[in-house]
């Protein structure tokens, strides 16, 4: 009788430890998989990085960026870059040169500096109204078209329709998005 029951309770203990090497056997390949696709996906991300004013959803990824990114991105630019007074022109510079990328450092600070001076000069006052972005995702490029309207002092001087280029770069990394090209693309008629 002692045997019998001695027995039943060793497979009984047999089957507990079966039961508890498969849960740990189990548990170990899902821990690995686990791991291993974590390892996976650790090299793509998303970053969400706001602008100043956002009109509409946007994502960035590792290596691309929303066309409402790009869009969002170059309004606020372009209204950085062409809304300037004599008081203003100081701090506009500073702004702009914030958001350009290295490489074109130089060339924005040479003009921002010319541009200053003149509006100084002749107390200049630019407005710029984007009315339509063509957006190029794969170039990173957009295409700004609006109206620049030039005053001195109150009196409107020019109003013209003009298309801007802007160029940008992004580093995935960092997740910054910055200006590495602006200029008048515009077509004479």
């Amino acid at each position: 009788m002692k045997l019998t029951a001695y027995t039943f309770q060793l497979s009984q203990t047999r089957r507990q430890r079966d039961l508890l090497l498969i849960g740990i056997i189990i548990s170990m390949v899902l821990n690995v998989g686990l791991a291993g696709l974590s390892y996976k996906l650790s090299d793509q991300y998303r970053i969400v990085i706001t602008p100043p004013v956002i009109d509409e959803s946007f994502w960035i990824e590792n290596r691309k960026v929303s066309s409402s990114y790009l869009q969002q991105m170059a309004d606020y630019f372009s209204r950085l870059l062409l809304n300037t007074t004599a008081v203003s022109a100081n701090s506009r510079r500073e702004a702009v040169l914030s958001l350009v990328d290295n490489m074109s450092y130089a060339n924005f600070q040479h003009l921002l500096l010319d541009e200053e001076e003149q509006i100084k000069k002749n107390n200049f006052i630019t407005m710029f109204t984007p009315a339509q972005f063509n957006v190029d995702v794969e170039r990173l490029t957009v295409e700004v078209i609006g109206e620049l309207s030039i005053f001195q002092g109150k009196q409107q001087v020019k109003n013209n329709h003009k298309t801007y280029k802007l160029k940008f770069s992004f580093s995935g990394k960092s997740g910054k998005l910055l200006v590495k090209g602006f200029e008048d693309v515009t077509k004479e008629a």
